[in-house]
This record gives structure tokens, C-alpha cells and sequence, in this order.
């Protein structure tokens, strides 16, 4: 027997937790999607263990893949492309630099 063993009971799941994008200047930009198995004990205790990762090269823009409800994994209804993707992000980015450079003068 282990020391300490014990039977434990919770629940379990996959997610990402984290995202690269990679937009080198004059290639394919690419996306990766890190995961996680996440473990919640039933006291409350939570363990994250590293579950692969999830590779795309942004070679199509016209590409589209469904919108789903972050709340409840169901599709909303409406389609959206990989450029419309790389057009949100890069306004995103642009956007926040506009702020930090107003923040920096």
C-alpha cells in the first residue's frame, strides 16, 4: 500500500488553457491551442495536467467552423471564418496598442 493512499471522488474535464499565435512577417500565420486535464476534488481542490496541444496553419482565410456558446458548448447559429478570426484579433491588438501608446504620451 502507498503511504497516505486514499479513494477520492470529483469530476474531471479537458480545456485549453492557453493560446499562441505565431504571425511571422511574410509566412502563414498559425495558432496553437495548449490543453489541460483539469481535476476538482470533491473538497475543493483543483489539479491541472498538461493534456497536448492542438496545432493550425492559418492557410485558408475562407475556412469557417461554427460559433459555439462558451457557456454552453452549443452552436449559436452562425459561422465565422478564419480571416474574420485574424481580422478580430489583429483590431484587438491594434486597438490596445492605441491605448497604451494614448497612456505613454
Amino acid at each position: 500500500m502507498d503511504y497516505k493512499q486514499a479513494t477520492i471522488t470529483g469530476d474531471s474535464w479537458q480545456r485549453c488553457l492557453h493560446i499562441e499565435i505565431n504571425n511571422p512577417s511574410g509566412a502563414i500565420p498559425s495558432i496553437r491551442f495548449d490543453e489541460e486535464r483539469r481535476i476538482a476534488l470533491a473538497d475543493g481542490t483543483s489539479i491541472g495536467t498538461p493534456a497536448g496541444s492542438i496545432n493550425k496553419d492559418l492557410t485558408d482565410p475562407s475556412a469557417t467552423f461554427p460559433l459555439l456558446d462558451p457557456s454552453t458548448g452549443n452552436p449559436v447559429g452562425a459561422t465565422i471564418s478564419h480571416g474574420e478570426v485574424y481580422a478580430v484579433l489583429w483590431s484587438l491588438y491594434m486597438a490596445l496598442a492605441a491605448q497604451r501608446d494614448q497612456i505613454a504620451e
